[in-house]
């Protein structure tokens, strides 16, 4: 039996059925920060701010900034629309500090 991908769906051969795929979980730890980050404020507040802060923050990282980032994370306590409380960060950089963030989570949790 062979299972292929195909967008979001998937194909067993044995069958010749399509099932969904299971959805891919939000990376917010609070859902209903989702509509925040979605908002037009923040896109416009968060384009401005990378226009101020063109290169990523991280040391020695000279990368164009992709993400503006709150440095301390609103779930934590961190003010939302506070400019000090941002940074701006690159793809890989962003990616670094979410995973260290989860990780920090997941020992904390435990």
């Amino acid at each position: 039996m062979a299972t292929i991908k195909k967008n979001n769906y998937v194909l067993n051969k044995s069958t010749n059925n399509f099932k969904p795929k299971d959805k891919k979980s939000n990376w917010l730890r609070n859902p209903e920060d989702e509509a925040f980050y979605n908002s037009r404020k923040w896109r416009g507040l968060s384009l401005r701010f990378k226009k101020f802060h063109p290169v990523c923050k991280t040391l020695n990282c000279t990368q164009s900034s992709y993400f503006t980032d709150h440095i301390i994370p609103i779930s934590e306590g961190g003010e939302k629309w506070d400019w000090d409380n941002f940074q701006a960060l690159c793809k890989s950089c962003n990616a670094i500090k979410t995973a260290k963030q989860k990780q920090s989570l997941v020992k904390n949790k435990y």
